[in-house]
């Protein structure tokens, strides 16, 4: 079966950069790996810092996390937060949360200063089997240490039904 081909890629054309080794003797102060969009961001943050900056990309830019996504920013991200948890204090998981609550306050920021239209949804971290329900329960408890406003709910905007 033929796999579906990502809106990124089907409506915009593959960007490539240029390849080769470095010159000789230049001076680069970062090197990012991952020309997706945590990478570019991080890439272009420090270059307006003043430092000299590449960016390596094996592939394409966004070929991989950045190209196959729907573009959504969310703090809820599968089960991220308790499998940190399994392994990492609570403080730790709080840090975390907290960092990623920055980067989401911070690209609002950086959309609305450009007038960029984006859209406030609900997120939802879903289950379709009861198997994997205690899982789900982990990371709600995780959501709430974290301080992330979340609820149990079988009532989603989703079109299947879930556990």
């Amino acid at each position: 079966m033929e796999s579906m081909k990502s809106v990124w890629f089907a409506t915009h054309p593959t960007l490539s950069a240029p390849s080769g080794p470095f010159p000789e003797g230049a001076h680069l102060d970062t090197v990012v790996a991952g020309a997706g969009i945590t990478g570019l961001t991080v890439a272009a943050l420090l270059a307006r810092s003043g430092q000299r900056v590449a960016v390596l990309e094996a592939r394409s830019v966004g070929a991989v996390a950045t190209g196959n996504t729907t573009a959504k920013v969310s703090l809820l991200q599968g089960t991220v937060l308790s499998d940190l948890r399994s392994h990492q204090s609570d403080d730790v998981l709080r840090a975390y949360v907290e960092g990623n609550r920055e980067a989401q306050a911070w690209l609002v920021r950086l959309l609305e200063d450009r007038g960029v239209a984006y859209q406030r949804r609900t997120a939802y971290t879903y289950v379709a089997g009861d198997d994997a329900v205690m899982g789900l329960r982990a990371e709600l408890d995780a959501c709430r240490t974290a301080g992330l406003e979340a609820e149990w709910t079988v009532e989603t905007e989703l079109p299947f039904k879930v556990a």
